[in-house]
């Protein structure tokens, strides 16, 4: 599997390890546009053909770099190979949601390290903001709650749909938008009544 890992430091920035055989790059790599590789989440990746036990190693594979993010990622990061990025040419790209309610594209090689684009959901002026965890009885995602889901990207229109819970009511956003920029985003938000 390369999907990346996070860890959040001392100053809640968090950072994404990618971990990958030294002498495999992404581009070997088939897209990842959901969670789980596909729409049945199985989990398999069943066009791997790099990554044996042979190779998966304390030698061969490991941390090849980390990238910065605004908080702790618990959707799973989705890989799109050869995007032409507005400005920026073509790159692998990998996409990270966070519990900030940022969403970040980075070259896959971090080649920039900083990101090809990103873009922030809240908006504090209109309620839109991130959610405490026991607003949303959800104890083990802390110190926010906000793109807690895996995104999807649709491939015949490369857009990206994110979403997310935000304020202090129990309130959920979907945005759409063009992968390739995060540019055009439309969005909907719907407030929800909790049982009970």
């Amino acid at each position: 599997m390369c999907e990346p890992s996070v860890v959040a430091n001392a100053s809640r920035i968090a950072s994404i390890s990618i971990a990958l055989g030294a002498a495999l790059t992404f581009s070997c790599f088939a897209q990842i546009t959901t969670s789980q590789y596909d729409n049945s989440r199985t989990g398999a990746n069943l066009q791997e053909s790099k990554l044996t036990p042979r190779n998966v190693n304390s030698t061969q594979f490991g941390r090849l770099f980390s990238l910065r993010v605004d908080g702790d990622a618990y959707a799973q990061p989705l890989y799109l190979p050869g995007l032409q990025i507005p400005g920026k040419g073509k790159h692998d790209v990998i996409f990270v949601a966070t519990e900030h309610d940022g969403v970040y594209a980075f070259d896959s090689e971090g080649r920039p390290a900083t990101p090809l684009w990103r873009v922030n959901f809240t908006k504090p002026e209109k309620g839109m903001t991130t959610v405490a965890p026991q607003d949303v009885k959800c104890p083990f995602i802390n110190p926010e709650v906000g793109i807690t889901s895996t995104p999807v990207i649709d491939i015949a229109t490369e857009r990206s749909m994110f979403g997310s819970h935000e304020g202090r009511k129990p309130s959920f956003g979907l945005s759409v938008c063009a992968a390739a920029s995060c540019a055009r985003c439309h969005e909907w938000r719907r407030t929800f009544r909790q049982p009970g």
